[in-house]
């Protein structure tokens, strides 16, 4: 129950709206063995779950005909209901195996989806803390470099790449025919 006060008229239209869309989501839906053996697992997960499968489309619905619905039957509220689709909205065959692990890790009750959730906090933290480490290290390494070519004169004593003055005084040296 809210605890918004609103006139009666209002709240008496919005039970009856809630009903009228659960009667609807009840009528176009059914339980399959799939469903069935989903819901075992669902329960333990959270006794307000069901997974259903809709026969077809009823309009004011999300119910996408032939596919997998997870329903979660709120109190006090309109039922919720997911689609099980793929990324282009079609239905799948068959729920993913996955789905139990993504509802077990979006379950914000239990403490050790809090504490997982809060140690990627961490560790995302950490890893940019690093990498901004490491930028800051190559920014100085760059300019310490800079520094050096400007402030320090060097010949290198490598044969193998002569050093020239500039480039002026490369074109003036003639290679030795191998």
């Amino acid at each position: 129950m809210s605890l918004l006060w609103t006139p009666k008229g209002v709240a008496r239209e919005h039970l009856d709206n809630t009903a009228q869309f659960a009667a609807a989501i009840r009528n176009a839906t059914h339980e399959d063995h799939v469903c069935r053996r989903w819901n075992r697992e669902l329960e333990r997960l959270d006794p307000l779950l069901r997974m259903v499968r809709a026969d077809h489309f009823v309009i004011g619905t999300p119910l996408v005909a032939g596919a997998y619905h997870l329903l979660r039957a709120n109190p006090g509220a309109p039922m919720s209901v997911t689609p099980i689709v793929d990324s282009n909205g079609k239905p799948l065959p068959e729920p993913p195996g996955r789905l139990l692990e993504q509802l077990q890790g979006m379950d914000l009750q239990n403490e050790s989806v809090s504490r997982m959730r809060e140690r990627i906090r961490e560790e995302e933290r950490r890893r940019e803390e690093r990498r901004r480490d490491l930028v800051r290290e190559q920014r100085q390494d760059t300019i310490l470099e800079n520094w050096k070519a400007v402030s320090q004169a060097s010949v290198s004593m490598n044969r193998d790449t002569p050093w020239h003055q500039n480039a002026a005084g490369k074109r003036g040296v003639k290679r030795k025919a191998a």
